[in-house]
């Protein structure tokens, strides 16, 4: 995946734990959000940031009667950036399942 040069675009702060958001124009793919639902707080305060056309956010991109399963395989596939929060809350969870559909 081809990305223009970095550039800074917010620090959020969840807790103690802080990540410094940076904004890259990619030129095909999309950023795939891996978390938990316990972080989604967190990870809203992210997705707010980037650009929804190319980000995949679970409660923003699958539509109603759509399948979650299917949607995530197709998220996960590609070239895609995947972008994973990681706490404490994320063991045995979905981000699991995510990650090997990403093959990380």
């Amino acid at each position: 995946m081809s990305c223009k040069r970095p550039k800074s675009l917010a620090q959020v702060s969840y807790g103690r734990t802080q990540i410094r958001l940076v904004a890259m124009k990619l030129e095909s793919g999309t950023i795939f959000l891996s978390h938990t639902a316990s972080d989604k707080h967190f990870v809203e305060q992210g997705y707010e940031k980037l650009d929804a056309s190319n980000t995949f956010y679970d409660i923003r991109t699958i539509e109603p009667g759509q399948s979650f399963i299917e949607a995530m395989k197709a998220g996960t596939t590609g070239k895609n950036l995947f972008v994973l929060f990681h706490s404490h809350n994320t063991k045995h969870t979905w981000v699991d399942y995510e990650t090997r559909l990403a093959d990380i």
